[in-house]
């Protein structure tokens, strides 16, 4: 399973395809304080960056190769997304 749900984390695995963006969206929605655990998460849709950058998520651990996850970081910390604009 690509997305191991506990109460306060959920734990991304491998590959994380488009059928599961919802889901996290509803999960970090019920609990604004949640975060993300993205060691062993190698790629993801694209719906499931914009569900990140949506919520604004911590990220308790992420993958060893932070070169490649920089652009993520400067997208979750720029607060891209407004709830005024975007309902």
């Amino acid at each position: 399973m690509p997305i191991i749900y506990k109460q306060k984390v959920a734990v991304l695995d491998g590959n994380c395809e488009v059928d599961l963006a919802e889901e996290l969206d509803a999960w970090l929605a019920e609990n604004p304080k949640r975060q993300l655990n993205l060691k062993s998460l190698t790629h993801a849709h694209t719906a499931i960056y914009q569900v990140m950058i949506k919520h604004g998520i911590s990220v308790s651990v992420w993958p060893a190769d932070d070169q490649d996850w920089h652009w993520l970081k400067v997208a979750i910390d720029s607060k891209l997304y407004d709830e005024e604009t975007n309902p």
